[in-house]
C-alpha cells in the first residue's frame, strides 16, 4: 500500500472503529461490574415475593399505558385524516411535537403542576365545590405521562398511513354504508 492510500484508509475507518469500541467499552464495562451481584441461579430473583410484584406491576403498567395510547392515537389520527380541513389542524400537529423534544423533566413538572395535589385540576374543581380526590402518584400518574408522551407519538406515525388512503376508498365505504368497525 501506498502511504496515501493508507492514509486515506486510517482516516476513513479510524473514527468508525473508534466509536464502536467505545460503544462496546459502554456496555459491556457496566455489565462486567454488575455481573458478580448475579446470585448462581439467576431463577432464584423469582423466588422474591417483592421482586415479583414489582415485575408484574411493571408490565401490567406497560401493557395497560401501550393498550390506552394506541387507542387514544389511533382515534385521533382517524379523526384528523378524515377531517383535513379542520380549522387549527396544523397547530394541533406542530403541538403533538413537543413531547418528542421536551426535556423529561420538564414534562413531569408541568404534568404535576396541573394535576399534581396543589395543581391547577384540583384547584378548579376545588373552586367549585367538586371534591375529586384525583392523585397524580401512582399508576395514574404513570399511565398519564406515559400518554403524554406516547400519543402525541402514535398519532404522528399513523396519520400519515390514513392519509395514504385514497378518498375514492373513503367514498365507496361510504356509498356501500360501512360502519366505523367495517372501516376499521
Amino acid at each position: 500500500m501506498t502511504p496515501k492510500i493508507f492514509n486515506n484508509w486510517i482516516l476513513g475507518i479510524a473514527p468508525g472503529l473508534i466509536s464502536i469500541t467505545l460503544i462496546i467499552l459502554i456496555i459491556f464495562i457496566p455489565i462486567a461490574a454488575l455481573s458478580k451481584y448475579i446470585p448462581e441461579d439467576p431463577f432464584s430473583i423469582l423466588n422474591d415475593s417483592y421482586l415479583v410484584s414489582v415485575i408484574k406491576f411493571t408490565v401490567w403498567q406497560a401493557m395497560l399505558s401501550t393498550f390506552i395510547s394506541i387507542i387514544l392515537g389511533l382515534l385521533v389520527a382517524r379523526a384528523f385524516a378524515r377531517r383535513s380541513n379542520f380549522f387549527g389542524r396544523k397547530i394541533l400537529l406542530d403541538l403533538m411535537g413537543i413531547p418528542i423534544v421536551l426535556p423529561v423533566i420538564v414534562a413531569v413538572f408541568g404534568l404535576i403542576s396541573v394535576y399534581g395535589s396543589n395543581g391547577l385540576l384540583n384547584s378548579l374543581t376545588s373552586h367549585f365545590g367538586l371534591d375529586i380526590d384525583f392523585s397524580i402518584y401512582g399508576i395514574t400518574g404513570i399511565l398519564l405521562a406515559h400518554c403524554f408522551f406516547n400519543v402525541p407519538l402514535v398519532i404522528r406515525i399513523l396519520l400519515p398511513a390514513w392519509e395514504r388512503i385514497p378518498n375514492e376508498h373513503w367514498c365507496i365505504a361510504n356509498t356501500l354504508n360501512f360502519s366505523s368497525m367495517q372501516i376499521f
